[in-house]
């Protein structure tokens, strides 16, 4: 096979397979193609029957992609995620095969201390109820990887941030605890930083989600955004700029 121009960029194709994946309520596996980037696209000659070409399509994600996407572990997600690539394709093609390898990472001077964080041997600082521990990151537990990655990036712009600090908040006559993915400060105005569309923010919860966004701003937090999950993952830089520069001008 060879590398082609199918007429949609690999994101794209990417994110209309999650949305396909997401509309058939198939959730774990669009959770592990959302985190996923696609890395090639190959096609083959034309099937003498159909006179459709095969399609290979090659991804890189964490190690929950690769095993969803990889049909030797023998679950669900592996067919799913084909049939949803399968529907995005052109009507001239049809996919032959997925394949996920794991992302490569680079290792840094400190590189012993965060594998210790994932294998839960680091000290877990901040709240994250009911967090898996093997998203952690400087002594920080999360509940995701694009929360990660929005964690590391607002770390490059030296801002002060809390990952996941859980609060106490009115809501009525009652007090509640409540946990905002990102509480950020930048010279002294505040702002909050969610992240939808990942599992503890899926759409059936946007009343209650909004809800709790107009408590914060009751309570003198002036910013308080949502950003979709896919975007933040693949465009984290883009999102982190824009949302500090509404901090900055309205917070």
């Amino acid at each position: 096979m060879d590398t082609v121009d199918i007429g949609i960029e690999p994101e794209a194709l990417q994110f209309s397979a999650v949305l396909y994946l997401a509309e058939g309520k198939e959730l774990e596996a669009a959770e592990a193609l959302l985190y996923a980037s696609v890395t090639g696209i190959e096609a083959g000659t034309p099937d003498q029957w159909s006179e459709a070409s095969p399609v290979m399509i090659h991804c890189r994600g964490p190690r929950k992609t690769v095993e969803a996407i990889t049909s030797t572990y023998n679950n669900n997600s592996y067919q799913q995620i084909r049939d949803a690539f399968n529907a995005c394709l052109p009507p001239s093609m049809y996919l032959s095969d997925v394949t996920c390898k794991a992302v490569i990472h680079q290792p840094k001077k400190d590189w012993t201390a965060s594998v210790l964080e994932v294998l839960g041997k680091g000290e877990v600082a901040n709240q994250a109820v009911g967090a898996n521990t093997s998203h952690t990151w400087q002594g920080f537990r999360f509940r995701s990887q694009v929360e990660i990655r929005v964690a590391m990036a607002l770390d490059q712009q030296n801002v002060l941030f809390f990952p996941l600090p859980r609060a106490r908040i009115s809501i009525g006559n009652d007090r509640r605890n409540t946990e905002p993915d990102f509480l950020v400060c930048v010279n002294g105005k505040w702002g909050i930083l969610e992240i939808d569309g990942a599992p503890y923010h899926p759409p059936e919860r946007s009343a209650v989600e909004h809800e709790r966004d107009r408590l914060f701003k009751a309570h003198g937090i002036r910013v308080v955004e949502r950003y979709d999950a896919n975007r933040a993952y693949h465009h984290v830089d883009e999102v982190v700029d824009e949302f500090l520069s509404m901090i900055a001008r309205n917070g």
